[in-house]
């Protein structure tokens, strides 16, 4: 939720200048050096947490999409797949 309400205010701020919006850039590289590679701290693999954080993200980019458009906002959003 705090997301979303940072994402509404940087619309809000920059829609006049800004057309095209992206939520996450490579939305799963972080999580999968964290909790499958056990690359980073916490240094565990843990495949439900990995899910559940790529879960929230989609969740945090399908909000993002829903406040974006009803807010009547020109361009588009979405995503920067890997």
């Amino acid at each position: 939720e705090l997301y979303l309400l940072y994402v509404e205010k940087v619309l809000e701020r920059f829609h006049q200048k800004v057309t095209r919006w992206f939520t996450f850039n490579e939305p799963i590289v972080v999580q999968t050096r964290v909790y499958l590679d056990a690359l980073r701290w916490p240094y565990e693999q843990n495949t439900s947490t990995w899910m559940q954080w790529n879960h929230h993200k989609n969740l945090a980019t399908a909000k993002v999409v829903k406040l974006f458009r009803e807010k009547g906002f020109a361009g588009t959003v979405g995503c920067i797949l890997n």
